[in-house]
């Protein structure tokens, strides 16, 4: 089964800690936007992907390739979203895969800077065009008042494997 990635899931680092899968690499979703609009239960603003109707509108991500076993793990991982069979485009073919989405609208929020870093270094690392990756460290992120936090920590020290400093 595929798994198509948007969040701080695309550092492969990130979802290797969670679940056993293999990465496939880039892929696109058409019709699709990006967005910050999930509220997560620290306060901050996590991604969420919600259908455009603006002319090529598409999301980036990764595609990776997964087992039942690794999506019930994930699935706990990923509260507050739903599971979504979702059609795009993996290297100039037509792929089927899973993703997750918010359902509820929200307004945007700010994500503390190690998620906005775990984004954007997946983005480089799995070869983003260079406006995608600009337009991911345009977004406004906030610090994290809580210094101590585990997953602020975990992602830290992904990030600092990665060679990539939040900014």
């Amino acid at each position: 089964m595929k798994y198509f990635a948007y969040g701080s899931n695309l550092l492969s680092a990130r979802l290797l800690a969670r679940v056993d899968a293999r990465s496939l690499g880039m892929a696109r979703l058409a019709g699709y936007a990006l967005h910050w609009n999930y509220h997560s239960l620290d306060g901050s603003g996590k991604c969420n992907i919600e259908p455009s109707p603006e002319p090529g509108a598409v999301v980036f991500g990764a595609l990776y390739e997964m087992d039942d076993e690794a999506f019930a793990v994930l699935d706990r991982f990923e509260r507050g979203y739903d599971r979504i069979r979702v059609m795009l485009d993996h290297r100039g073919d037509e792929a089927e895969a899973w993703t997750y989405v918010y359902a509820e609208a929200a307004p945007e929020a700010a994500p503390y800077l190690w998620y906005k870093g775990l984004v954007v270094a997946g983005a480089i690392e799995h070869g983003f065009p260079e406006e995608a990756v600009e337009r991911l460290r345009q977004v406004v992120a906030a610090s994290d008042p809580m210094p101590d936090r585990t997953g602020r920590l975990h992602a830290e020290e992904l990030l600092k494997k990665a060679g990539y400093t939040p900014r």
